[in-house]
């Protein structure tokens, strides 16, 4: 087979490998957003009733009392009676508050379906939508899929774009000649670039480990320079404590040759 020719069936079988992978991809991204839909759960009904019923509640039944703080012992029977007092009025609070809330959802029945009902209607409608288009690009992936395996002009594993444009590109620049020269130049490229990337890695690591080796040679100057520092003002705390431990001997000595005197002259007086 001339290289012409090879490069044009190498060009159509390119096209329908980008074809099948873009379909993988678009495939992928829908069953995703199929999945998340139909975990999808109704919410805006909810989010209505936030925002509207506890201010309804409250307009129509105002807010709950409050209740009183415990009181010391000796307060106990003001206590008791405010907890009477407040029992009462919770209990008014309690059966406004349930004729209000009997009363919201009465008054926003027609809305709240509205709401609840648009909501799951779109759900399920963008369900099906996402269900359609699945089904479709399932299709259109097996068949393109089919296209691509009757092609006996590669193996399985280099039909990726990016294998046979290295491959057509060798043919069209004359590096190689024929299907079998450009395979054995694509490894070739392949294992050349292995290398320089691993290459490019060690050279990283032992960047990297001269640079840290730099950093502790760097520290261990600075705790050196700290050691030596301590170790000076060590010997100079010892110098000093000798020096004061002689002027404290010297002192000693006057001090007993003082006493020694002073004895002799008591004896001969």
């Amino acid at each position: 087979m001339v290289d012409s020719q090879l490069i044009f069936e190498l060009i159509d079988l390119r096209r329908k490998v980008a074809a099948l992978e873009s379909l993988r991809q678009e495939f992928s991204d829908v069953e995703l957003k199929l999945r998340a839909a139909e975990q999808c759960r109704p919410h805006e009904l909810n989010d209505f009733d936030n925002q509207n019923k506890k201010q309804y509640i409250e307009r129509k039944a105002g807010t709950p009392p409050r209740k009183p703080k415990k009181l010391l012992k000796i307060a106990f029977p003001v206590y008791k009676s405010k907890m009477k007092e407040y029992e009462k009025k919770y209990s008014e609070y309690k059966s406004r508050y349930s004729k209000a809330e009997k009363d919201y959802y009465r008054e926003f029945y027609a809305e709240r379906n509205r709401i609840d009902n648009n909501e799951r209607e779109q759900i399920q409608l963008d369900i099906s939508i996402l269900r359609q288009a699945y089904n479709k690009l399932e299709l259109s992936m097996l068949d393109t899929k089919k296209a691509v395996d009757e092609s006996a002009l590669l193996s399985d594993k280099y039909k990726q774009t990016a294998v046979i444009d290295d491959i057509i590109e060798y043919l069209q620049d004359k590096r190689a000649e024929g299907l079998k020269e450009a395979i054995n130049l694509y490894h070739e490229e392949q294992h050349r670039s292995r290398i320089e990337e691993f290459a490019e890695e060690q050279l990283r690591l032992m960047e990297e480990a001269a640079q840290s080796a730099n950093e502790a040679a760097k520290y261990a100057r600075e705790a050196a320079e700290i050691a030596e520092e301590a170790i000076d003002r060590a010997d100079e705390a010892y110098r000093r404590a000798d020096e004061a431990y002689e002027k404290a001997d010297d002192a000693y000595d006057k001090a007993e040759e003082a006493y020694n005197e002073a004895e002799r002259a008591s004896w001969n007086s």
